[in-house]
């Protein structure tokens, strides 16, 4: 649990990034659309003055039909980049509500106790390592953790 728990805060750092890196693309996405800053096929090459063309009231111009597939395109792209975000903003609330019901756990430790849990299980400290910059034995520290343990798994049972 508490491996996880430190992988987790790690986790939603970068989803956060991620959040803001998908927002940022949506309104660069956008900013293009209302800009009209859309890059035409060169598929345009010339205007089509043919009889058939002409006479059809339904006609629209090259460059209005490419046009409108690269809008078409760049919504498509928008509705893409937003269901990311709401997938992110969801995996986001997931992990802050994994992560407060630990940190819930935790604030109860003495401060000696959260040293101990964070360099074990957050720096992955072995437990002679903890010892010497706790200034006790490695048998003390690793008793010492031993005990937080069974004390945090007694709270989640209660």
């Amino acid at each position: 649990m508490l491996y996880g728990h430190y992988k987790r805060k790690k986790r939603l750092d970068r989803l956060r990034s991620r959040e803001i890196r998908v927002q940022n693309r949506i309104d660069r996405l956008r900013k293009d659309i209302k800009e009209c800053n859309v890059d035409l096929e060169d598929t345009i090459k010339a205007i089509d003055y043919s009889k058939d063309a002409i006479q059809n009231n339904l006609v629209t111009s090259n460059i209005e039909a490419e046009l409108e597939r690269a809008v078409d395109r760049i919504f498509k792209e928008i509705e893409i980049n937003i269901r990311e975000k709401y997938k992110t903003k969801a995996k986001i609330n997931n992990l802050e509500k994994q992560i407060e019901d630990v940190e819930l756990l935790l604030e109860d430790l003495l401060e000696e106790e959260k040293q101990i849990i964070e360099l074990r299980y957050a720096e992955k400290l072995s437990d002679k390592a903890i010892g010497t910059m706790l200034n006790m034995s490695r048998t003390t520290a690793q008793r010492r953790r031993t005990e937080i343990i069974y004390e945090l798994m007694n709270k989640v049972r209660d």
